[in-house]
C-alpha cells in the first residue's frame, strides 16, 4: 500500500513499488508537501522502505496512525513468532528472551 497524493491509501501497483526518485537533498519525489501539517504521507527519506511520517497529527491523522501503528506491531510480532518457531540453521532454537546490557563503566 502507499499513500496517494490525495490523501487515500492505494495497492502498490504490480511491478512497481515505492517511490525512488529523490531530489539533490535526498528527498523521495513523491509529490507530497512535507510541510504540510496533520496528513499522513510516506516518509521523506524513509518512503521507499514503506515509512510514513506526519508533521503535527492531530484530529484528522490520529485514528489512521493508531491503526498504522497497531497493523505494524502485530506484524512484527507475527514476524518474530514465526522466526522463533523456526529455530536455527543449525537447528537450535532461538532464545526469546530480552537482552539487557550491562550499564557501560563509569570515567
Amino acid at each position: 500500500m502507499v499513500v496517494s497524493p490525495d490523501g487515500r491509501w492505494r495497492p502498490t501497483p504490480r511491478g512497481s513499488g515505492p517511490p525512488t526518485d529523490r531530489d539533490e537533498h535526498g528527498v523521495l519525489d513523491t509529490g507530497f508537501d512535507y510541510s504540510a501539517r496533520d496528513q499522513v504521507m510516506p516518509h521523506p527519506y524513509y518512503g521507499s522502505q514503506y515509512w510514513v511520517g506526519v508533521v503535527s497529527p492531530a484530529a484528522n491523522t490520529i485514528d489512521e496512525v493508531r491503526h498504522l501503528l497497531d497493523e505494524a506491531h502485530r506484524f512484527a510480532a507475527r514476524k518474530h513468532a514465526n522466526r522463533s518457531a523456526r529455530g536455527t540453521r543449525d537447528g537450535s532454537v532461538l532464545d526469546a528472551t530480552p537482552r539487557v546490557s550491562a550499564a557501560p563503566p563509569e570515567g
